[in-house]
Order: C-alpha cells, then structure tokens, then sequence
C-alpha cells in the first residue's frame, strides 16, 4: 500500500506541474497573441496625416463605362475623360450642405494643384435626375465657382448599372422643413481615377482638400 501511495503522490505531483506548465504556455501565447493583434489594430485606427479619411484602392480597380448628359448639353462618358486623373463626385443641386462643402473643397484642390489644376478632369454626377437639367447643372457650377468641373445629368438607368462600383447608395427623403420638397439621402464619398481611367482612392466626405491634392499629384504628368 506504502508504494501505491508513493506512486500516487509522484503521479499527482507530475499531473499538477503538466497543468502548470501548460497555464503558464498559454497564457504567455495568449499574451504575445493579444500584443500582435493590438499593434494591427493600432496601425489601422492611427490616423497619419495622408490616410485621415482616404482609402486606397490597391491595385486600381477598373470600372463600368457609362455615358451622361454633361451641364452643357452634350454626351460624355467617363472613358473620354482618360489620360487625365479624374475626381469623381455624385451629388444634386439642391443639397443643403453635403454638396455645397464637397464643391467648396473641389475648388480648393484646384487652387492647390496650381499650374496643374487643369490637368485633371473634375466629375460631379447628379443623383436627382428630376430635377437636374443640364441647364441647372450649369447655374450650379457657376454659383459654386467650380466652371471646371463637368456636371453630369445622371439618369436613373444609368446610375443603377454603375452603383456598385462606388457603392453608390441614395434615395428620396421628405424635407422636414418643406413637406412639399424631398431631399436625396447620398453616398458623399470622392472618387479619384489615375489616368489610365481605374480607381485609385476614395476620399471620406470632408477629407482635407490639401490631402486630396497631396494623393493626385504622383498622378499628374511632369510639370
């Protein structure tokens, strides 16, 4: 009976220091597991001042063609506009604040790209095809003083086949202020095309126009 005891003791003793051990493997994996996944975490949410509100689409993603109205009459697709970066906007006239600061940045990127602001096509597509005319596109561009961007009558067939490229979402909502008058619930992103006609970014709404500007010039030609 003494050795039974004996080697149930030492059988006890190796079980236990077996469970030690394995507690004390696991929670030092458990630790540098944890370590990794908090420095991932920490360069992604650590904003940088060229990635606040921009994402890059690597490699450049080609999408859809299409063809609209522009403000002036007369058709465009968006692969006339190739062997120019393209910054890419779809919005509506009667927008009360997303639209109006999105125009205000347009402008300011322009001034910040200088003697190369014109080297680089400027895209506002409309949303509210109702009510959008080529004719109110132009007074709009004109008010916003943006005469360099391309307003663009969206029809709803065309926007429909082109959405998922942009994750375009909108819709009609009731104006609190006029029940009368409806508002368009919107994507608000910004969209740049390299010149090859793919897409290279996405700018958040209210991104910096300076940081915008900073991701187009790799893509302009030599000044």
């Amino acid at each position: 009976m003494r050795d039974g005891r004996k080697t149930s003791w030492r059988v006890y003793l190796w079980l236990s220091g077996a469970v030690i051990i394995a507690i004390g493997a696991g929670a030092l994996f458990f630790s540098l597991f944890n370590t990794a996944i908090n420095n991932q975490l920490d360069a992604i949410t650590t904003p940088t001042p060229l990635n606040d509100g921009v994402r890059i689409v690597a490699p450049p993603k080609p999408v859809l063609d299409f063809t609209l109205t522009s403000h002036t009459g007369e058709p465009v697709s968006l692969s006339d506009l190739r062997g120019k970066p393209v910054l890419l906007f779809f919005g509506y006239t009667y927008c009360p604040d997303v639209c109006p600061l999105t125009m205000l940045a347009f402008r300011r990127v322009h001034e910040a790209l200088g003697e190369q602001a014109d080297d680089i096509a400027y895209v506002f597509i409309s949303v509210d095809p109702q009510r959008d005319t080529p004719e109110r596109l132009a007074r709009y561009l004109e008010q916003r003083n943006v005469p360099f961007v391309i307003g663009l009558q969206g029809d709803e067939d065309t926007l429909q086949r082109i959405a998922r490229d942009y994750n375009l979402v909108y819709e009609q909502v009731p104006d609190p202020n006029v029940p009368s008058n409806y508002l368009m619930s919107h994507t608000s992103n910004a969209f740049l095309f390299n010149a090859e006609g793919r897409m290279a970014a996405i700018f958040a709404f209210q991104t910096d126009a300076e940081i915008i500007a900073e991701y187009i010039r790799p893509l302009l030609p030599p000044s």
